[in-house]
């Protein structure tokens, strides 16, 4: 995922490829490290021969609407963060057991909310505390 929230092949430039046959309607499921899951509202549409959707227009491009999706401003929409554990539930778990043991630790961590690479204040108050208890992942088990 590229910092402009556009999914990419692991070159980081090129389109997702996967070499199998869709014979139904395709969802697309989008996990990150410490947001919780999103699944797309409907069925992707092919053209020209790429399956393309956008999760940022509105609230209701993710399956369960705000319940997972959070309004960024200006019209523009992306995923919750805050679910440091990875249960699809932002809580208490997550600021007690993984926020609070890295908080003030630098590096490619759980708790590192906003993806700066530190674990910090701002991870806890602008991004856990406005999910908490109130975000967790819609997508289907």
């Amino acid at each position: 995922m590229l910092s402009n929230g556009n999914i990419v092949g692991v070159d980081g430039n090129s389109n997702l490829s996967f070499d199998v046959a869709i014979s139904n309607d395709l969802y697309v499921v989008v996990w990150h490290r410490n947001h919780i899951g999103i699944m797309s509202a409907t069925p992707l549409s092919l053209n020209d021969g790429v399956y393309d959707y956008d999760f940022t227009t509105a609230a209701s491009q993710v399956h369960g609407g705000l319940s997972g999706h959070v309004h960024l401003g200006a019209g523009v929409y992306g995923m919750a963060g805050g679910d440091g554990n990875a249960d699809g539930e932002i809580g208490t778990t997550d600021n007690d057991g993984v926020w609070k043991p890295e908080s003030g630790q630098t590096g490619y961590l759980m708790g590192d909310y906003s993806l700066d690479s530190e674990v910090n204040n701002n991870d806890k108050n602008d991004i856990w505390l406005p999910n908490n208890n109130v975000k967790s992942s819609q997508v289907p088990e």
